[in-house]
């Protein structure tokens, strides 16, 4: 029996959703179907590591294959335990906590596959080193495998139609709705930066692919002061260098001074006093330069109301949260 998340689909948004966002060519781009647990490799070589539960040999109960769309890591996924669950769902009192919580929970519920010449039988050492080292689109599909693994591929859930305005009850099968964008390129795409140079305003940004890492800062800065919600925006700046003015003793202006902000809080004091068309310009250019790869889960349905056809991407994190408090 499918399992019902009740509440309204909308009811719960990402605090930092700019991290995975996609441009609507790239949305219309990712056609190719795959299904997370199809060709599950014959052999799994692990090396035990001391103070690394990310070990050991893969059995029934870590199923789940998944390749991972940005950095090509395969893994394997076992479904939530209760005390797992309940540690989510005792998490949620800020939005920072409930990502705690889970990243702690998904790096038990992982068993990475690696090869002999790896130093560790993973790639993250421990749940912080998985923090530093991970964009959101490749937790986000361990966090679909995490959900089929634990509540099944067959959900309900409540959404709105924007045409009349009508809530009703929706069913997707997360296998049968998913489209994965991999990267293919050589360089890996984590350690990829660009530098956008806007010479009237003596600016060079350097851009980067967001780790959860600085997901968890901002979350963290949201939850200090709710004034900094449109700072976490610009996380995908790793540093801005401003060139500065100096005026030396004799009255002469020199551009040796540079001052470098590196903080969303500190990149965002300098941002927002210009144009929008300079968000504009590092929006396109960062969305060009960083095309969106990762796992979409959409959901179709029409309306019993008005017979309006719709489509919803279902976020993965907003959906675990919601199944953690599900009532039955």
């Amino acid at each position: 029996m499918p399992r019902v998340s009740k509440g309204k689909e909308t009811s719960m948004e990402e605090s930092i959703n700019y991290i995975n966002m996609a441009t609507e060519e790239n949305n219309n781009s990712s056609n190719n179907s795959i299904i997370v647990n199809e060709n599950v490799p014959q052999k799994i070589i692990t090396i035990p590591t001391e103070n690394n539960e990310n070990v050991g040999g893969i059995t029934d109960e870590y199923s789940e294959y998944i390749k991972l769309p940005v950095s090509g890591y395969e893994a394997h996924v076992r479904g939530l335990k209760i005390k797992e669950e309940d540690m989510l769902r005792s998490n949620s009192s800020t939005p920072k906590n409930m990502y705690d919580a889970l990243h702690e929970v998904l790096f038990k519920c992982t068993r990475f596959i690696t090869n002999e010449d790896s130093q560790y039988a993973s790639p993250f050492k421990n749940v912080d080193d998985l923090k530093r080292k991970m964009c959101m689109a490749d937790r986000d599909a361990l966090v679909w495998a995490l959900i089929s693994q634990t509540y099944g591929n067959e959900h309900n859930v409540w959404v709105t139609c924007p045409n009349c305005g009508k809530g009703f009850e929706a069913e997707f099968n997360i296998s049968n709705s998913m489209t994965v964008t991999p990267y293919t390129g050589a360089e890996p795409y984590l350690d990829k930066v660009k530098i956008l140079e806007i010479p009237e305003l003596k600016w060079k940004l350097y851009l980067k692919l967001p780790r959860l890492v600085d997901e968890e800062r901002s979350l963290k800065q949201n939850e200090n002061n709710r004034k900094l919600a449109n700072a976490s925006v610009y996380s995908f700046v790793d540093k801005l260098e401003v060139m500065m003015d100096a005026v030396l003793d004799n009255g002469m202006k020199t551009k040796n001074n540079i001052a470098v902000y590196n903080t969303p809080v500190e990149i965002y004091s300098v941002i927002c006093e210009k144009p929008v068309k300079y968000k504009d310009k590092i929006f396109n250019y960062y969305f060009k330069e960083f095309p969106y790869y990762g796992t979409d889960v959409n959901l179709e349905a029409k309306c019993p109301s008005c017979d309006n056809e719709l489509k919803q991407n279902m976020s993965a994190c907003p959906h675990m949260f919601r199944m953690v408090e599900r009532l039955y």
